[in-house]
């Protein structure tokens, strides 16, 4: 499952009857998506709806009291991460666990989401493509995640991995008669940076629409998608 959840309940697996039946009655009072999943000796109720919380307490409440076992109600909110079981006489007890933690010892094919980060590549201008290879000491048959390619204007530096962060400052110090061009762009195109970094030394920073940025523009553009395309940095590479 590649959706977030918003909340799964975890029962015995002898219980999974009864969870799809929960399933049935849920999806006719119009909460959906809400799936069944099986692990190894549990199976789980998982709802994707955001703003459903609140039906899950009472689901559980009924699950562990119907029951007479122990029942796991997990959040994964993203201002409030839990766990919390509840028993047979209705009490319910944080018992302090990572939800996904549980989940992991569940065998329920969830996986924890991996925060996106954002993406970098460098443009380097002043060093074609096998001087920046022999700056980064660089084996394409060793690494093959990383590529050094020729472009129009610049040589381009980029991972498959998403980030090259790393690699500027031991280039800026390799290539000091080359200009390098850091270029940050945010997963969901909130913010963008170019720092530029000539002659081993920090030249400064653009950022568009902040009022602190050390540069006015990069290559005279202000709009990202000119600073990259001027840099001859594909725009996937940056907003994939």
């Amino acid at each position: 499952m590649n959706e977030q959840p918003v909340w799964a309940i975890v029962v015995p697996a002898e219980l999974r009857q009864t969870l799809v039946r929960e399933r049935a009655r849920l999806a006719a009072q119009g909460l959906d998506p809400v799936e069944v999943l099986d692990g190894a000796g549990a199976t789980a109720l998982v709802c994707f709806m955001p703003g459903s919380e609140g039906t899950d307490a009472d689901v559980a409440r009924a699950l562990a009291k119907a029951s007479d076992e122990p029942i796991w109600l997990l959040r994964f909110g993203e201002d409030l991460e839990a766990a919390f079981v509840y028993e047979p006489d209705e009490a319910r007890r944080d018992a302090g666990d990572d939800p996904w933690d549980v989940i992991s010892r569940s065998g329920v094919p969830l996986a924890r989401p991996r925060p996106e980060l954002p993406r970098s590549v460098i443009a380097v201008e002043g060093a074609d493509a096998e001087e920046v290879r022999a700056a980064l000491g660089f084996d394409p048959a060793a690494d093959r995640s990383l590529h050094v390619d020729d472009r129009r204007t610049a040589t381009v530096v980029h991972s498959e991995g998403g980030t090259v962060v790393s690699l500027l400052r031991p280039l800026a110090a390799a290539l000091p008669h080359a200009t390098l061009y850091l270029l940050s762009a945010g997963p969901n195109d909130s913010w963008f940076t170019c720092r530029v970094v000539r002659g081993g030394a920090d030249v400064g920073e653009f950022a568009p629409e902040d009022v602190e940025s050390e540069l006015d523009s990069v290559k005279g553009a202000t709009d990202p998608a000119r600073i990259a395309e001027a840099l001859s940095v594909p725009a996937g590479l940056l907003w994939p």
